[in-house]
């Protein structure tokens, strides 16, 4: 007993903690982005278009007449709800689409999130298609989502709203545990033969090769239906997944788990038609972007600079003024100029971080490659 209510003090005290709202506002932007991806069919790119499906509508609307047939409102647990006709499927994907506008533009953004979520799940209940992972993802963070102050920041709602220094860590605590979820169900969801084998990877690999055939495409067609790369595929993408679980769970591999996320995600978005699930993974991992204490003093040159980094400067409450030289210190202490200032900057600021990182792992690299093959004196 002693110990859940230990545990339920740190849980409060973790979520009465200190959160910069910004991280929401972003959060909410690119959300609503991937959710006007969803309704309106612009997404994986590259797949639909060797398929010949690539569509754009506003909004989408996926179903006829002929092939609609609402799904779990059929089965007996739910058959006194009355089943939705093909209209009111559409007047819900019409809703949807407006609030995944209203999201992104910041217009009422908490209600806006709301609207998505709940448009979403009714979608999920009565979708003849069954379930779909990519609406999922985005249903569960957008419920989760409008639980904080997600439209205090980079909204119109702030234009008139009472600004808000600090927000409650909940929210971004219960969007990093789904995010861990969502890989660790992935993850176990591919332990069987068929993902082994790499047979359901080499299924869909086929029907893209069979389209390039028809277009003529032969050696495009032999590279993507060579089925030793779905084998070594699937593979790579279970153990990638199975180790994003400790990266997210270690706040010392934060970094590592965003970049490599990213590289995954960005590899099956142009690889597999995976909907709008990529866009959403992408816009969660806002909230790994760690929130630092602290104040970080930056000396720019010119004004120009000076305006540049204000700019930029959405999460880290950076001070930043006129001098001679380039510098940046952190809240450590330690002053760094040239190069080194410029990638601890750029690390620090959300638009810039992911490459930032990549490229400060590759300046360590180099620096230590230098020292290997320096003669000993």
């Amino acid at each position: 007993m002693n110990a859940l209510t230990s545990s339920w003090h740190r849980l409060r005290r973790a979520a009465a903690g200190d959160v910069d709202p910004a991280i929401y506002g972003l959060m909410r932007l690119f959300l609503g982005l991937a959710a006007v991806a969803k309704f309106t069919g612009f997404f994986s790119p590259i797949p639909r278009l060797i398929l010949g499906r690539l569509h754009v509508g506003f909004p989408l609307h996926r179903f006829s007449p002929n092939s609609f047939a609402p799904g779990a409102l059929q089965s007996t647990w739910l058959e006194w709800l009355p089943a939705p006709s093909l209209a009111t499927y559409n007047t819900v994907e019409n809703i949807a689409l407006g609030c995944a506008v209203a999201m992104v533009v910041g217009v009422a953004g908490r209600v806006a999130t709301l609207g998505v979520a709940l448009c979403g799940w009714w979608l999920l209940l009565v979708d003849p298609a069954g379930f779909k992972h990519n609406l999922f993802a985005l249903t569960v963070f957008s419920s989760l989502l409008a639980l904080s102050p997600c439209s205090r920041r980079f909204a119109v709602d702030a234009l008139w709203r009472k600004p808000l220094a600090r927000a409650s860590a909940l929210p971004l605590m219960l969007i990093r545990t789904q995010v861990v979820v969502i890989y660790l169900f992935s993850t176990l969801a591919k332990l069987n033969d068929g993902w082994f084998s790499g047979h359901l990877l080499y299924r869909g690999a086929a029907k893209s090769a069979a389209r390039l055939l028809e277009n003529g495409e032969v050696l495009r067609a032999a590279i993507v239906g060579f089925r030793p790369f779905s084998i070594a595929g699937t593979w790579f993408t279970l153990a990638i997944e199975a180790a994003l679980i400790v990266g997210f769970l270690s706040p010392r591999y934060f970094r590592h788990a965003i970049i490599v996320g990213v590289i995954l995600h960005s590899v099956i978005d142009l690889s597999v038609d995976v909907g709008t699930y990529s866009l959403v993974m992408f816009s969660s991992y806002i909230a790994f972007i760690a929130d630092r204490p602290g104040q970080w003093h930056v000396v720019v040159t010119t004004p120009a600079q000076r305006r540049m980094v204000i700019a930029l400067n959405w999460l880290s409450r950076v001070v930043v003024v006129v001098g001679d030289t380039f510098s940046v210190t952190g809240p450590d202490g330690v002053t760094r100029t040239g190069q080194d200032a410029a990638l601890s900057l750029a690390a620090h600021l959300p638009l810039l971080c992911v490459p930032a990182w990549c490229a400060e792992m590759l300046w360590h690299l180099r620096e230590r490659l230098r020292v290997w093959r320096r003669p000993a004196a």
